[in-house]
């Protein structure tokens, strides 16, 4: 009887451990992106998300403007919607002669015919960002990128 006590009772310590040991929750980090304008003309750059705009930035020569997440992985600017409901799917850069680029999110399924050639906004590595620490990353916008830049529709 002793010995089916002292079984029941490490059996329960046991289950005890191994239920607060293991967890399913997944490591999050802080996420910072950093477009930064090195060209010598001012730009804007809208975020959209399912089409509704979501935030709308002036940046301008030698300026920056940064977008910080919270996630489990780095998902380039899609993870730049604060509110976590949906993510952002496209990006206009418009510089002030109008000229400018559109570059949409790979999974949408939609071509990126207008977007900074050999860039994306969306690509989840290094190729495209700079990575300047653990979780930081930035994105160059260069004077060549501003010369090379498409008519962009009104």
């Amino acid at each position: 009887m002793q010995r089916l006590k002292i079984k029941h009772a490490c059996l329960a310590i046991f289950a005890i451990v191994l239920n607060t040991s293991c967890t399913t929750e997944p490591n999050s980090f802080d996420f910072s992106i950093k477009i930064i304008n090195g060209s010598n003309q001012s730009f804007v750059m809208e975020l959209y998300s399912i089409g509704d705009l979501y935030q709308s930035n002036t940046v301008k020569p030698e300026g920056s403007y940064t977008c910080t997440y919270y996630a489990e992985f780095f998902y380039g600017f899609s993870g730049c919607n604060q509110s976590n409901t949906r993510s952002i799917d496209s990006i206009i850069i418009r510089f002030e002669n109008d000229k400018g680029y559109t570059c949409i999110d790979r999974n949408s399924g939609e071509v990126n015919q207008n977007c900074i050639p050999k860039k994306s906004f969306f690509i989840e590595n290094e190729q495209t960002f700079s990575k300047i620490g653990a979780t930081d990353y930035e994105f160059l916008i260069t004077q060549e990128d501003f010369e090379n830049a498409f008519e962009l529709p009104e």
